[in-house]
């Protein structure tokens, strides 16, 4: 069974800590889907565009060898549940899910 691993933050900004939890997500699960989303109770300094395109390059940078880190802008929303249909939609409903 595929073990997928959805982390969606803020990001605001992506900071070393998001880069060590991706870098952990990678070596222990099959797939890694990160995305940033807007918080509702949180003033946001830059825009959401600005946020997933950080989150990219933090994503370039930490170059997984095992290629299993992706950056998933459709995934982000403000509600979880929203996020996890989305992911079902992408890898079917079989798969292990962790958030």
């Amino acid at each position: 069974m595929c073990k997928i691993a959805l982390f969606g933050t803020s990001a605001d900004p992506p900071t070393i800590a998001h880069k060590g939890i991706l870098h952990y997500l990678a070596c222990h699960y099959d797939i890694v889907a990160v995305w940033a989303s807007n918080n509702p109770f949180k003033k946001h300094r830059v825009s959401l565009e600005q946020r997933q395109k950080m989150l990219g390059l933090v994503i370039e940078e930490l170059a997984m060898p095992q290629n299993n880190l992706y950056l998933c802008e459709q995934l982000s929303h403000q509600r979880t549940l929203h996020s996890l249909q989305q992911a079902q939609a992408l890898w079917g409903k079989e798969a292990e899910y962790e958030w």
